[in-house]
Order: C-alpha cells, then structure tokens, then sequence
C-alpha cells in the first residue's frame, strides 16, 4: 500500500513538473471539498441496475473500505468536468464516502474513464492526470478483493 500511495505522490508531483500546494482544489460551484472526505467504500454489485439503487440500499451489499490516505491523495485535486464535456460510462464501481459534516454520498467511480459522479450534485470529476493510472490499479485490487471474500 504504501508503495502504491508512493507512486501516486510520486506521479501526481511528476505530471506537473513541481511539487503542488497541499490545499484541496474545490471547484468554485461545488460545494465538495473531495479531500475532506472519509470512510470510502466500494460495494460488490455485480448488477447493471447499481446505479439506480439509493444510499440507503448499498448496506446490504458486501462492501470494502479504502484507505483514507490514498482517496486523499487521488483526490486531493480532482476537478469538476463541464457539463458539455460529459463522459461516457463503459463499466462502473459504487462507492460511498462521508462528509465532514456527516453525511454521507454515494460516488459512481467509472472502471477505465478516470472519473467519477456524485449523485447529490449531479456533478462529474476528474481525477489529476499524474495518478490515473495508480487509482484506477488501487480500485481494480480492492475490488478484486471485494469478489474473493465470497
């Protein structure tokens, strides 16, 4: 793991050629500060329907945390994507995440298009181009995880 949040530091500082500021970049009409966030989970649900299902449901789905560290530093400067730049899904994982508020999201995190979607803003993000590649590795582990716990 630690290797990997390595990586990704690593990464994120090479895909900008200098070391970046560690405060959160929040898009201004976002009210989402995605570093901020806490106890991040998938869920196995192997439905096409999961996307349709309410917070409130994903309880009952097998789960798995992820680490807060990592989620923050693949977060730390997400951007929102403009509305006519929308993308296309191909596969997807279900995710939640709390606020530090305590309210809690459900994120849809795309399987290959290094984005995600929050629900409750109806908003796309995206992830800094130096730690695509390392997020998407660290989902595709934790969900093969999530499958072998059968």
């Amino acid at each position: 793991m630690k290797k990997l949040l390595g990586l990704a530091l690593i990464g994120l500082l090479l895909g900008h050629g200098r070391v970046l500021a560690q405060s959160a970049h929040r898009p201004l009409n976002s009210s989402i500060n995605w570093a901020d966030t806490k106890e991040w989970k998938i869920y196995y649900i192997p439905s096409k329907e999961a996307f349709s299902y309410p917070l409130d449901t994903l309880k009952t789905f097998r789960s798995i945390s992820l680490s807060q560290d990592s989620m923050e530093v693949f977060l730390t400067h997400a951007t929102e994507i403009p509305v006519e730049r929308t993308p296309v899904w191909m596969g997807y994982y279900v995710s939640t995440c709390r606020l530090p508020n305590g309210t809690y999201l459900k994120v849809e995190i795309s399987q290959y298009g290094r984005f995600f979607y929050e629900e409750r803003e109806n908003r796309y993000y995206q992830l800094n181009e130096g730690v695509q590649d390392n997020w998407l590795s660290y989902l595709n582990e934790k969900w093969v995880q999530l499958e072998g716990a059968k």
